[in-house]
């Protein structure tokens, strides 16, 4: 069997490890998605994006997911659209969900930015859309590279200030 014929898993299970217990428990998201893009930021873990539904009919997800490990809460909330983000990186207090292609989507200039100070959200963009995109964090900036656009690589560096 190639990796073609793979459909992936998805699935709204959330294992959540108690440090201070050494314990572990469930939870769920509010959709069952796969290619979910994840990031800490503080006591926050934030699940974006991804795709809902069997390979042959999926459907790209907007869904955010945030869950608090101080209070054990969780909210919801939405990218400015749906996709599978390329790269996610935490800057400071900010989680930016870069870039992507969905399933029925070309690839994504988009950079949805969640502050998680104040729970607002913004959006900016990148010079180029791209997919497979490495990211990093340096000081208050992210800087993506690569990337795939079709139909080729691509051997641009970006820097992004949120």
């Amino acid at each position: 069997m190639t990796g073609e014929n793979v459909d992936p898993v998805r699935t709204a299970t959330v294992d959540i490890y108690d440090d201070s217990t050494g314990t572990w428990t469930t939870a769920a998201l509010s959709e069952v998605r796969g290619g979910i893009a994840v990031a800490t930021v503080g006591t926050q873990v934030v699940f974006a994006g991804g795709y809902v539904g069997a390979r042959l009919n999926a459907r790209d997800s907007a869904t955010v997911d945030i869950y608090d490990s101080i209070s054990g809460r969780w909210s919801t909330a939405k990218l400015s659209r749906a996709r599978t983000p390329a790269a996610t990186i935490t800057v400071g207090c900010k989680v930016l969900f870069v870039g992507g292609a969905g399933v029925s989507s070309a690839n994504d200039n988009t950079v949805d930015i969640y502050d998680s100070t104040s729970g607002h959200w913004s959006v900016g963009h990148l010079g180029q859309g791209g997919d497979h995109l490495a990211g990093a964090a340096t000081g208050m900036n992210a800087l993506f590279a690569g990337g795939l656009v079709p139909p080729q690589i691509d051997g641009r560096v970006e820097v992004f200030s949120p």
